[in-house]
């Protein structure tokens, strides 16, 4: 801190707190969920993911209530679904198990430090 040029001790702590909160802010950032993987429906990390007729990508269990329980409309786009058949999105639990995979990793080297 003494390359910054600053004298006052209580200023100087107030400076740390802050870059230190900045830092915390930041991290958090960078590891946040990517928002293509989250059910638009449920809005949690999608274990099941399956492309509706929509084109849109939902966990199964909440487009299959959605169906269920509502009108057979989009979630997305609120317009009548085509067709009530949803299919695997295999490419996207693929990318997202790789996704989980990096982040326990990122987890456990963090924790080494």
């Amino acid at each position: 801190m003494s390359d910054l040029k600053i004298e006052s001790l209580g200023l100087r702590n107030k400076t740390m707190r802050k870059i230190e909160e900045l830092k915390s802010k930041i991290e958090s950032t960078c590891v946040g969920i990517p928002d293509e993987f989250l059910c638009p429906i449920a809005r949690d990390i999608m274990t099941d993911p399956v492309i509706a007729s929509d084109g849109y990508s939902y966990e199964r269990e909440a487009i299959e209530n959605w169906i269920n329980t509502k009108k057979r409309t989009s979630p997305m786009t609120n317009m009548p679904l085509e067709s009530t058949l949803i299919t695997p999105n295999r490419t996207l639990k693929m990318a997202i198990d790789r996704w989980i995979d990096a982040q326990q990793v990122l987890q456990m080297t963090t924790h080494q430090k």
